[in-house]
């Protein structure tokens, strides 16, 4: 048996979102044939590092120490320091900020095959975005850097906002093995346990701010001629946000039908939930959605980058509203009355259509190959 390659994967934080968990679900379909760390760079190494560690990876931490462009400078030649002391086949950079330092000190200090995996559409603009342009085309052409887009909108993204062309698209995977189908019947019998059969249950998965927009949801649940008959739960938490929205929610007076459930297993509350619903103004390839689609469940998304990924793609129960309370209010009501006539329910075709495009084993395995070319081609 070949000896197994040595990744090194660069991110900020470790928290349980986004590329973390895509990693975490990965272990067991490459770790035969990679030894995979994981490095923070943030100012804390993360709530997440102990669970990925548990799974198998080692986990580093190159702190980012207080604030400025000196911040940045030290914690730049820590990095330096550490991939001098340090050697790996794959430098894997999940980061935007600072991908450029990284892929250029993982260049001087002897690393030959550096991986990018660009995870949102970024729309910068003016000199920022020149520069941006600029750094990825030396990182492409000089540093020979393999760009990666999470989904097509992003690869079609880094084509037109900064003249980057990614060598692969590997899309987002979730933990579809957890994310089981749960059919009409099953659905039925958790909500009359929940006594919520008589009610539409919404429910949205991720952090709270300004780019979730759950402030539209709020607002649009207000303006509903059917209120009464929804009930909202929210998983996920970010500190300051979530209280905003709470008070948000008191103040149109619905309080009462919303449960901020903070940041716990989401799988419990699409199992319950008839609607799934995503409002953000922008998305990479949005993890949460992927997992409420694989359970069958009818998901609602925002007409926003990002989102419009699953348009096109005969996942039979993905629907679309436009980003206006009151779109929105409308699209809700009109949800109530096909709950009542009993066209919501879950699409087992849908799970199966998901299977075929977000399968986490069959997309881990193209990085995997990503990799073992990227060796071949430095081997030359």
């Amino acid at each position: 048996m070949s000896e197994k390659m040595s990744v090194l994967h660069i991110l900020h934080e470790l928290h349980p979102s986004g590329a973390e968990m895509m990693i975490y679900n990965a272990y067991p379909y490459w770790k035969d044939v990679c030894n995979c760390s994981i490095m923070a760079t943030g100012k804390i190494k993360g709530p997440f590092a102990g669970q990925l560690e548990q799974a198998g990876y080692e986990t580093v931490w190159v702190p980012t120490e207080g604030t400025g462009k000196m911040s940045k400078v030290k914690h730049l030649i820590s990095f330096w320091k550490y991939m001098r002391k340090h050697s790996y086949d794959i430098i894997h950079i999940h980061r935007e900020s600072l991908a450029f330092e990284y892929a250029l000190i993982a260049k001087i200090t002897g690393s030959r095959h550096i991986v990018r995996t660009v995870h949102s559409t970024f729309a910068h603009t003016g000199i920022q975005r020149k520069i941006k342009a600029a750094t990825r085309w030396i990182m492409r052409k000089t540093l020979q850097v393999s760009f990666v887009a999470i989904s097509d909108g992003v690869a079609e993204n880094e084509k037109q906002v900064f003249g980057n062309v990614c060598e692969t698209t590997i899309y987002n995977w979730c933990n579809n093995q957890k994310f089981s189908f749960l059919s009409e019947q099953e659905k039925k019998q958790i909500k009359q346990e929940h006594q919520t059969t008589d009610k539409l249950v919404l429910v949205t998965v991720g952090n709270c701010g300004y780019v979730k927009n759950h402030e539209l949801l709020l607002r649009a649940i207000a303006l509903m001629k059917e209120k009464d008959r929804i009930l909202y739960r929210h998983v996920g938490y970010a500190k300051g946000e979530t209280e905003r929205e709470e008070q948000l929610a008191k103040e149109l007076g619905i309080q009462e039908q919303i449960t901020f459930a903070g940041s716990t297993d989401p799988m419990p509350f699409l199992q319950e939930a008839d609607v799934f619903l995503m409002t953000s103004i922008y998305e990479g390839l949005s993890i949460a959605t992927l997992e409420a689609i694989f359970t069958g469940m009818n998901v609602l998304l925002a007409e926003a980058p990002g989102l419009t990924e699953f348009q096109g793609k005969g996942l039979e129960n993905v629907d679309y509203f436009t980003s206006i309370p009151e779109k929105l209010s409308e699209k809700l009501d009109a949800y109530v009355k096909e709950y009542d006539e009993g066209k919501i329910r879950p699409s087992r075709a849908q799970r199966l259509v998901a299977e075929q495009l977000y399968d986490c084993e069959h997309q881990v395995e193209k990085y995997v190959m990503l990799y073992e070319k990227n060796q071949k081609r430095g081997n030359l």
